[in-house]
Order: structure tokens, then sequence, then C-alpha cells
């Protein structure tokens, strides 16, 4: 196994951005300072107040270039051409998130940490697989009813170092070009620039403390909601259909960066059999102390990995989940029109899971890693396309492609020739068959296969006659 797994491209593009935008800037006040007088201590505030957007740009843009790897014994870290790598098996420890913006996923061994952006392309993909491989990760969620969790002190401590930093920021610039007393700069700053600041700062933190639960409590029957403004709710979990992982994405409007500058956030959805949601959103399970795919897999081995009451039908959660798969099937067809196909496979795997019937599209994931030169694991999605549907000859042809790629040549004629078999007519197969034997010496059985796949598509001798294996049968 290798799941390769890019560290964001929305944040290293806004880091880019940032960047970019910065050394535009920093251009024109050069050139300001050049062709007019300037005071230098305005010019020098300027630039001050400038810098840390450039070096978060650059943060940004560090952190989030490189990937993240996955094989069936270790995982890697890539960045700059430098690799960091452990052993699964030597993980005794991990943190869901660290105090870094964005957060670091922290895996540690006795001897060495290892640190990568929680922000990747498809995290909660990566987070499965991990879980699958570590104990540590796997032996986390030890929940029984009722799990209470409870608001981290550090969302106050955020607020106050917000309030904080747009202070100095905004306070830093009042000073910009001001000549007047010191005590006239003080009556300024409070009444211009720190009361607006801190009434609109205020009203911000209200609303926000009007959508932040303070405490919620998970039982068997219900779920309890207490924000800390506000009325307290309460779900009734028997009418629970579903818990799953919505996907929401978007994209930063600026200009013609627009298409390239795409963000991705995670929500844990619980479905009630009368259409109701509730939602779980990133901010809220960060403030929580937990992460989405932390609290989404809790909540199913609560609700799901136990027997328990229920008032809807087996009817209405398959409608649910089906309808749920519909939702995973048309994202990853767009993401497949658009060739973005680490994205596709995510969706589809995400339709599959939750709709048995969806399976199909393992083929067609195939087909994605085919083109994306991964062929260990389009063969292992071809073998299950054929584990599904025996008498699936292109999956056949296709998993003899792979196995050709992979120079296991003697397995390649064995696929070939099943797809033959189930169509005797199928020209790719048989001319693929005749380089498949032609690789490991058998000339008589590759001239066979080379003249059947000919006589069905005799436009294609040219190109055979061309063919550095093929071209000495037209020579006999």
């Amino acid at each position: 196994m290798k799941e390769v797994f890019p560290l964001s491209k929305t944040f290293r593009s806004t880091g880019q951005m940032l960047m970019g935008m910065m050394t535009f800037l920093y251009v024109i006040l050069l050139t300001v300072w050049i062709v007019s007088p300037v005071d230098r201590w305005d010019m020098t505030m300027i630039m001050l107040v400038m810098l840390p957007f450039d070096l978060i740009g650059l943060y940004f843009w560090a952190r989030h270039t490189g990937q993240v790897i996955l094989t069936d014994t270790t995982i890697r870290v890539e960045r700059f051409g430098y690799k960091r790598e452990i052993d699964y098996s030597q993980i005794v420890s991990f943190k869901e998130q660290d105090a870094h913006i964005p957060a670091n996923f922290v895996l540690k061994t006795d001897t060495t940490t290892l640190r990568f952006s929680r922000k990747i392309e498809a995290f909660p993909e990566l987070y499965a697989l991990l879980r699958e491989k570590v104990y540590a990760l796997r032996d986390l969620d030890q929940q029984a009813f009722p799990w209470t969790l409870y608001l981290k002190p550090k969302f106050y401590l955020d607020w106050i170092l917000s309030i904080l930093t747009v202070l100095l920021i905004i306070g830093g610039l009042s000073l910009v070009g001001n000549k007047a007393p010191n005590a006239a700069k003080t009556t300024q700053f409070i009444l211009l620039v720190a009361l607006p600041a801190i009434i609109l700062l205020l009203l911000a933190a209200f609303s926000e403390f009007r959508n932040t639960p303070r405490q919620i409590i998970f039982d068997a029957n219900q779920i309890q909601i207490l924000p800390l403004l506000g009325t307290p709710k309460t779900w009734d979990t028997r009418a629970m259909t579903d818990i799953y992982l919505d996907e929401v994405t978007g994209s930063a409007s600026w200009g013609s960066i627009r298409q390239r500058i795409r963000y991705v956030e995670y929500s844990v959805v619980i479905t009630l059999d009368d259409g109701r949601e509730v939602v779980f959103e990133q901010p809220i399970a960060r403030n929580l102390g937990l992460s989405t795919e932390r609290l989404h897999a809790g909540l199913r081995r609560l609700y799901f990995a136990h027997p328990r009451t229920t008032k809807h039908t087996t009817h209405t959660q398959t409608e649910s989940r089906k309808a749920r798969a519909d939702h995973f099937v048309k994202q990853g067809n767009a993401y497949h029109r658009q060739k973005q196909y680490d994205q596709a496979i995510v969706a589809y795997r995400q339709a599959m899971a939750l709709y048995s019937v969806y399976e199909a599209f393992q083929f067609i994931i195939g087909e994605m890693l085919m083109e994306m030169q991964r062929y260990d694991e389009a063969l292992d999605a071809y073998q299950q396309t054929i584990d599904r549907t025996p008498d699936h000859e292109q999956a056949w042809n296709d998993m003899g492609k792979c196995l050709v790629f992979l120079q296991r040549y003697e397995e390649a004629t064995r696929a070939f020739e099943r797809a033959i078999k189930l169509d005797p007519d199928y020209a790719e197969a048989l001319y693929s068959c005749a380089l498949a034997y032609t690789k490991i010496g058998d000339r008589l059985r590759a001239r066979r296969y080379m003249e059947q796949a000919l006589k069905l598509k005799p436009e294609w001798e040219p190109y055979a006659r061309q063919d550095g294996l093929l071209a000495q049968y037209f020579k006999d």
C-alpha cells in the first residue's frame, strides 16, 4: 500500500498570495520613498505593520508544501526534499492538535516526534487509515453513556489574544504620521481606534458565544446542548438515522485566484427521521477539544456499534444513507471531470461506505489510479471489482495492464485471457495479450493473439508494425 496525501493547496496558495501582495506593496512604498519626500518614521511604521503579513504568508507556504505518505509499515512526511519517517509499531502516543495555527497532528515514538499540519487534502481518509495501523489511535475511543464534552479554556484565551492583537495593530497604525503631543495621541487612540474596536469585537464575541456550546451531553436517548448564551436544546437520539462527516468546500474570492484557492472543512452531521439535522461544525468540535474525525468516530461507536432502541425503520435509514451516498457520487463525478483524482477517490469511497450498491465505483477508482501510475493500488481496486463482478471483462483487461506495468507478465497473460474468454472479440485484450506473451518469450501465442486482434482492428496494423515488440512478427 502507498497512499499519498498532499498538504493543503489552500494554505499554500494563500501563503503565496500574501507574499505576492506584500512584495507588491513594498515596491510601491520604496518607489514613493525615492520619488517624494516621506517621513522615515512613518515609512518604518508602515513596513513594520506589513511585516507580520509577509511572515504569515511565508509560514503558510513553507508549512504546506509537501506531502504525507502512508505505506504498509510506515508514515512519512516529505517537504522540500527532506524526509522524516516513523514505523507504525513504534508510535506510543499522539496529539490531535497542538498550538500551531493551523494545528498540527502529532505522532510520538520513544525517541522522535512527527508533526504535520492537519490541513491535508482528504484528512479524514488519512485519519481512518492511521486508525487501522496505529494501536494508540484505535484505542482512543472508550466512551460510555453519558459522554460529556466541555468548552476548553483555550476558547476564551483565543478571544483575549485576538482583541489584544487587533488593538496593537490598529494602535500602531494610528500613530503613523501623528505629530500631536503624547496626551493627544492617547485620547485619539482611545476615542477613534480602541473604543470602536472593542465594541466591534464584543459584538462579534456575543454572536460567537450564542452559537458556542459550553457543554454537550450525549446520552443513550438524547443529546443535550447547553450554549454559553441562550436556551438549551435537546434532541431525541431514538430518531437518529445516520451520523456522517460532511465535506464543506468553497473558494476564496480574490479575482483570478478564485479557482486555485480552495478551502475544505468537515462537519459532523446527525440526521433524524423527520428530516432535521444536528450539525457540529469544525470550530465547535475544536472548541470542545476534539477533531471532527474523532467526534464522528466516537459518536458512531456510541450509537451504532451496539444495539439500542430506535423509533425509525430500516427503510428510512437506508433512504438516508442512499441520499448521502448520492451526494458523494455527485461530488466524485465533479472532481473526476476536473481530473482532481485524489478528491474524486475520497468522495467515491465515502459513497461506497454509505451504500454498498455503489461499490461498482471501484472500477472507476482503478482507472483513476492507473492514470496516476499508482499501479499497486489500481490492481487492488480492479481485484475488488472482479470479486464483486467476476464477469467484468474490462476489469480483467485493465488488471492485466496493471500487471504488465508491474512487470508481472505471466499473471498479466492470465488476466487478458480471462477477458478474452468473456468477450472473444475484445480487440484491446487480444492485442495486450500478444504484448505480454512477447515479454515472456512465447512467440507462438503472441503471434496468434496479435493476428486475432488485427483481424478485428485492421487499422491497428501500422502501429503494430512500428511497435518494438510486435514488429518482428511481420518479418517472418
